[in-house]
């Protein structure tokens, strides 16, 4: 193929190559996507996500709105400072025949970059204009092969035309994890090194998968080695979006681990499949040259209950489940709620408010808000959870509506939408507003499938937020709570409007 006299230029975002970088306290991945953005030029630019460039996740996030198959509710929004270790990255790009027309290794010297502060890596890729691209992607650790990448992925076909730009995405998955069950696997790793007080040098990672049984499945982490461990491990779902990132200590007291291991709710969905990346720090001090083991003991602990769903008996529905923690919305016209549990245990028993129930079906009365579910299978396993009811009033796009705040309890507002269309979301409150309002308030917007748009936002007024919302998606949750739960009671003017 011969190469026009205008080249390519490909801009590569990394959000799940996960660069290593130092001078950070813990380690936490961004989401999992690498962005493209081709244009004329010839310049390869390779971004980790390092402090310098978090301002820019919202500008990257509107640019992947383009893109088919991605959202405002999945675009990158991170905070994360520090990264699983990448040692190199090879980029090609392939013509419509699957033939290589340019290639570009990123090496460890130029990863160096990232420890001075620079955020960007380049290099070069040409092509001429056509169509049938595709970029692949093979990212290296080091610390475990210096041949076979931890992670890799290819985008979709793309056309490049002369003078203009393209948004590609390719979601970078981990190769050849271990499945995860209920069994423990001892991860031993080469522990980062502890810079004390305030740093590390990351090494090895490892990558598990599992396919959730049910909804906010079980992790249970435990210490497998006779010093002082820390951990950091980060779930990812299917798409290589990244879900959650946890981190954890162990110390030794009198050679006995404290505490004994920890329990973390995944926030999962039953029936998909996931991803775990583990990194281990050690901060036993002993002398120089010394590395202690990194081993520590992962499993999956499977709960009594698989899932808890719920339905109005009129109007829409939502359930929010956190843990054994679960809130519920419905709307004003509603008289009941239906909460179904599905238990892998036939036999199991369930009570509601200290009553025992016939079935695992519950129907509940909205003349109280707060419910206690209990949960017993016959090997003598107990949940408790607490629920939470709330009655959202209705919305009419591009109507001001005043929401009361008193006490600790948020309020909600429910809308109808319509899939694949824009709305704004813009509130008067007392910090920032026409002056007409009384409360500082945080809002937060969610979908039909209880995904969320926006998340505890304390600024609405002069930057109003904007959704897409899903080409399913029927109706719009707002939550509107006092920006701190012990502030006045007052009010706020809340609008959403079809754009």
């Amino acid at each position: 193929m011969s190469l026009s006299s205008k080249a390519t230029r490909i801009t590569l975002g990394i959000l799940s190559i996960l660069l290593a970088i130092s001078c950070s306290p813990l380690p936490q991945a961004p989401e999992a996507e690498l962005a493209l953005s081709i244009e004329t030029g010839t310049r390869v630019s390779i971004y980790g996500i390092a402090p310098a460039v978090l301002a820019s996740f919202e500008e990257l996030g509107k640019k992947l709105e383009k893109v088919a198959g991605f959202s405002p509710a999945a675009t990158a929004r991170g905070s994360s400072r520090a990264f699983i270790k990448a040692s190199r990255a090879e980029v090609r790009l392939l013509d419509a025949e699957a033939e290589i027309i340019d290639s570009v290794e990123v090496s460890k010297n130029d990863f160096m970059l990232f420890m001075t502060g620079s955020s960007e890596v380049t290099a070069d890729l040409l092509a001429a204009p056509g169509s049938g691209y595709v970029v692949e992607v093979d990212i290296f650790n080091e610390y475990v092969s210096d041949s076979l990448p931890v992670c890799s992925g290819s985008s979709a076909a793309f056309s490049i035309t002369a003078g203009a730009m393209a948004d590609v995405g390719v979601v970078c998955l981990p190769n050849n994890p271990e499945p995860l069950g209920e069994t423990p696997l001892t991860v031993d790793l080469l522990p980062g090194e502890v810079l004390y007080p305030d740093s590390f040098q990351l090494k090895e990672e490892a990558w598990y998968s599992f396919t959730a049984l049910c909804n906010s499945q079980t992790l249970r982490v435990s210490p497998a080695s006779p010093y002082n461990q820390g951990f950091t491990i980060m779930l990812y779902g299917s798409d290589g979006r990244q879900r959650q990132s946890y981190s954890w200590t162990f110390e030794r007291l009198m050679g006995v681990p404290s505490p004994a291991y920890y329990d973390v709710s995944l926030p999962v969905l039953s029936g998909q499949d996931y991803y775990l990346g583990c990194v281990a720090y050690d901060f036993t001090f002993g002398p120089v040259g010394t590395v202690y083991a990194g081993a520590f003991d992962l499993r999956l602990i499977t709960p009594v209950v698989q899932e808890i769903s719920g339905t109005a008996d009129s109007g829409p529905c939502l359930l929010q489940n956190t843990g054994t923690a679960l809130t519920a919305i419905v709307s004003s016209g509603a008289a009941s709620l239906t909460l179904t549990l599905a238990t892998l245990d036939p036999a199991a028993t369930i009570s509601l408010d200290g009553l025992a129930e016939a079935d695992n079906i519950l129907t509940l009365g909205l003349d109280a808000v707060e419910h206690e579910i209990v949960v017993e299978d016959s090997e003598g396993r107990v949940e408790t959870y607490s629920l939470n009811m709330y009655v959202g009033g209705a919305l009419s796009s591009g109507v001001q509506d005043v929401v009361n705040l008193a006490g600790t309890a948020p309020a909600y507002r429910i809308m109808a939408v319509s899939g694949g269309e824009s709305y704004s979301i813009r509130w008067d409150d007392s910090k920032q507003g026409s002056g007409s309002f009384t409360a500082d308030c945080r809002v937060s917007a969610y979908g039909s499938s209880g995904d969320s748009f926006i998340e505890r936002i304390d600024s609405g007024y002069i930057f109003v937020q904007a959704i897409n919302t899903a080409a399913d998606e029927d109706y719009v949750f707002i939550c509107v709570e006092k920006f701190l739960s012990g502030d006045m009671d007052g009010n706020i003017g809340l609008t959403v409007t079809q754009l």
